[in-house]
């Protein structure tokens, strides 16, 4: 049971009932479950105030969408884990939320033929571009979140938009919903967050890592370090993304993304380590290992 003097605040992005805090509730219930501190949610309006949050110590824990099964990965968390360094914070869980997007609009607006412009945060339009095109919604926006857009929905009923997001949200603001499950892919549509805090993770023997490194400028040096992770380390890679960093006298630089099975106490994960920052990578930084996440 939930110790109720104890309180964990969480803090992730978008207002009550967006697909963040739909799946903050989800880890928070598994959170007090196993430790019994209760949680706390705090919404901010971007992935970087919910990531500062946590930097800043105002709360425990931070949930940031990471990368969607249909549109990979999602910039502002890559942003995110640029400013993290050997002191944290460090990534301690995942989870997987699937992903069924609703078409809303005000109550007056009974009709999708009534609809102007659709709203909606850039990475959740993607998700269902095919779809709106084929009810005849060419014209979209971007914002900072779903709730915001579903809020202005609400409150202009004259500018006759709509918003996409969860069921859960419609409810929540009293919109009709016009359309369900109009995500392009229907059953294959799942985002991955990914949890941030000050404590690391202890070995379960079914773990991941999340690792950063830049590529040195030797011949190769890209497939050695896949070589070493895979046969040395023993590793399955789950994800790996290149982020284009500049420019200098040698050339491009590109910072990656990996995901990897194993957790970083390991022995071959350590050692695997070590030959990648001697021979063939600078800059590597482990954001953290977690139980692997189903």
């Amino acid at each position: 049971m939930p110790n109720p003097t104890l309180t964990a605040r969480i803090a992730t992005l978008g207002g009550a009932f967006s697909y963040s805090h739909l799946a903050a509730l989800q880890w928070a219930e598994k959170h007090a479950r196993f430790t019994g501190v209760k949680c706390e949610i705090v919404l901010t309006d971007t992935i970087g105030d919910a990531f500062n949050m946590l930097t800043e110590r105002k709360v425990d824990f931070a949930i940031l969408p990471n990368e969607n099964s249909t549109v990979s990965r999602v910039a502002d968390f890559t942003r995110c884990l640029a400013q993290i360094n050997s002191l944290g914070p460090y990534a301690i869980d995942q989870l997987w939320l699937q992903i069924r997007i609703c078409l809303m609009a005000h109550p007056s607006i009974n009709f999708r033929n009534d609809v102007i412009q659709v709203l909606g945060r850039d990475e959740a339009l993607r998700q269902c571009s095919e779809s709106l095109r084929t009810l005849g919604l060419t014209k979209t926006s971007s914002m900072s979140s779903n709730a915001a857009a579903a809020q202005l929905v609400l409150e202009h009923p004259d500018f006759k938009n709509a918003a996409i997001g969860p069921k859960e949200l419609a409810e929540h603001h009293g919109l009709r919903i016009l359309a369900h499950n109009i995500q392009d892919d229907k059953d294959g549509n799942w985002t991955q967050f990914t949890v941030f805090g000050y404590s690391q993770t202890k070995p379960t023997g079914n773990d991941e890592t999340l690792m950063l490194f830049e590529v040195k400028n030797v011949r190769g040096a890209h497939w050695w370090v896949e070589t070493v992770l895979v046969w040395i380390g023993g590793s399955n890679l789950s994800s790996m993304h290149s982020i284009p960093k500049g420019k200098n006298a040698d050339g491009f630089v590109y910072e990656f993304q990996v995901q990897l099975s194993g957790h970083v106490r390991d022995r071959r994960i350590r050692l695997a380590l070590w030959l990648i920052r001697r021979f063939f990578a600078t800059n590597v930084r482990v954001i953290g290992s977690f139980p692997a996440s189903k």
